[in-house]
């Protein structure tokens, strides 16, 4: 997330402030390349989650006494660097948008296995319940109840970071529907919502 501070013909000037007090020029061409994220107001909703730890903390400004409250915190699980898969970025993103349920596709590209209450924050980066393949059907709880075990443990997903079902499903639901009826089933969050990775 970044702020436009100036703007000619040849160039825009840019902050970053999770990085520092810096301003930065980009060619004036390379602005099509970035997106308004609608936000007008002071952001009160923040997704904070520690890599090395392995935890989120959720907090939330209360607009009546102007204090900040913890909201919940958990154990998840980020990703790795490796064959196919990659260590879940650092940064500050706005959440996009969330969906019922991610669905991934094997090698011939077919659906093989899915994850419910997906909560997109950077490129294919989201946040997900466990995933799990669905064959073989009769080991599928099985298998799910072992990746929760690792949960909270070390960096083990192929980009996205994974939760317990039930404190995905809190936070799915607590992000809301500012678009309800969307055909795809996307829902965009009620209030601006920014997550730090760290």
């Amino acid at each position: 997330i970044m702020t436009i501070t100036e703007e000619t013909d040849k160039y825009i000037k840019v902050k970053i402030d999770v990085y520092d007090d810096k301003e930065y020029y980009l060619q004036k061409s390379n602005k099509k390349l970035l997106k308004d994220s609608g936000i007008k107001e002071e952001v009160s909703r923040f997704i904070y989650v520690d890599r090395h730890s392995q935890n989120e903390m959720i907090i939330e400004k209360n607009k009546g006494s102007n204090s900040w409250n913890v909201v919940t915190s958990s154990f998840v699980t980020t990703g790795k660097d490796g064959n196919g898969s990659y260590a879940t970025p650092y940064g500050v993103f706005h959440v996009a948008y969330s969906k019922p349920v991610m669905q991934y596709t094997g090698s011939a590209g077919t659906v093989v296995g899915d994850a419910k209450n997906a909560v997109r924050f950077s490129g294919g980066g989201y946040m997900h319940s466990i995933p799990s393949l669905f064959e073989p059907k009769e080991t599928r709880n099985q298998r799910k109840a072992v990746t929760a075990k690792k949960i909270g443990t070390y960096p083990e997903s192929h980009k996205c970071i994974r939760h317990y079902d039930d404190q995905i499903k809190f936070i799915y639901d607590w992000l809301g529907n500012a678009s309800p009826g969307d055909k795809n089933g996307f829902r965009v969050p009620e209030v601006p919502t920014v997550m730090l990775v760290k």
